[in-house]
């Protein structure tokens, strides 16, 4: 039996000033690549861990070479760190810069897949990179 049970989403500023409650937890970490990675506290015994993955916040492939678009290898680590940690997480929080975009997309691809629905995350002020989320539940469809 599992024990996961929520996602909550935030933007960098409200995580790196959240503290969780006793409940265990894990984080995914969406950083601008070239930003230093967020400075999240982990709390033993209650931290399971952290995923860190660095994308812009672009929905195609059309943006050209100068940002790095959210691919398989980004949606396969989310995928993988949820999957292998999932049983042991009460709840993940996932963060981006702006709390809106990116983490929403994920967030909304492993509600989906773990809790069932996604509805939560399509709704505002979400705003849900399409790309991401899109990659994420094809992952998981491969998995399958």
């Amino acid at each position: 039996m599992d024990n996961f049970q929520k996602i909550r989403v935030f933007s960098r500023i409200q995580a790196e000033k959240f503290v969780p409650p006793n409940k265990y937890h894990a984080w995914i970490s969406i950083t601008t690549p070239g930003d230093e990675v967020s400075c999240i506290t982990l709390r033993k015994p209650y931290d399971i861990g952290i995923k860190r993955v660095q994308f812009h916040d672009v929905d195609n492939e059309a943006w050209g070479s100068d940002y790095i678009v959210p691919d398989n290898q980004h949606a396969r680590e989310i995928y993988s760190f949820m999957r292998w940690n999932y049983m042991a997480i009460e709840e993940l929080y996932v963060h981006c810069d702006a709390g809106i975009s990116r983490s929403a997309g994920v967030a909304a691809a492993l509600s989906k897949i773990f809790l069932g629905s996604d509805e939560e995350f399509f709704k505002a002020p979400y705003q849900p990179n399409r790309l991401i989320y899109k990659l994420i539940l094809q992952i998981h469809e491969n998995q399958v």
